[in-house]
């Protein structure tokens, strides 16, 4: 037999005592591991809500900042796009955090209808201010430019590809008013 000596013994006879209390320690800790999931959860329930109500009104100011008629000049058409532009790019950054942590909880972040429609709009938008930009380009070339110099048959095609685009642009934005405009013009230019 090997004596056992007296400290130990003690330690022996406490084991059991240290075992419940760490037994209620870790209880203690997951209780209020629990409470703080809790509340990290509601924090990040009241930003998505948050986050949701800021692109409705984002989405809202947009119907009337964003150039969907043609009475703005093409330079304020692409400053005001280019701000709703960083205004996306903004809340992209700050749905990244969200969808981080959401995943935590396993929750994912529903796709969020105005911001998508918002996008397409944006780049709709893009795209038949670009053709206005460039056609006024080619009408204030054509118009300045020596009558000797212009080429009918070029000229017939340039604004064929432009009615083509502005065409194929029509089936999404035929109600928007910079698009009429745009094909009002071309349609006088080919008459």
């Amino acid at each position: 037999d090997v004596p056992v000596a007296e400290s130990e013994l003690v330690q022996l006879n406490g084991l059991a005592e240290s075992f419940t209390e760490h037994k209620d320690m870790l209880n203690m800790a997951e209780k209020l591991l629990d409470k703080g999931k809790h509340h990290m959860k509601r924090d990040l329930e009241q930003k998505v809500e948050d986050y949701n109500t800021s692109i409705t009104d984002i989405r809202s100011n947009s119907k009337s900042e964003l150039p969907y008629g043609s009475d703005k000049s093409v330079d304020d058409a692409f400053i005001r796009i280019n701000k709703y532009r960083e205004t996306i790019a903004n809340l992209k950054v700050e749905e990244a955090s969200l969808i981080k942590g959401l995943t935590i909880f396993g929750t994912p972040l529903p796709e969020n209808k105005e911001l998508t429609s918002l996008n397409k709009d944006i780049d709709f938008l893009t795209q038949i201010w670009e053709i206005t930009s460039e056609w006024a380009a080619n009408w204030d070339s054509w118009k300045t430019g020596q009558f000797a110099d212009l080429d009918v048959e070029t000229l017939e095609n340039v604004a064929g590809n432009y009615v083509k685009r502005v065409g194929k642009l029509g089936r999404d934005i035929k109600k928007w008013n910079v698009w009429s405009s745009m094909k009002g013009e071309l349609d006088k230019f080919k008459d």
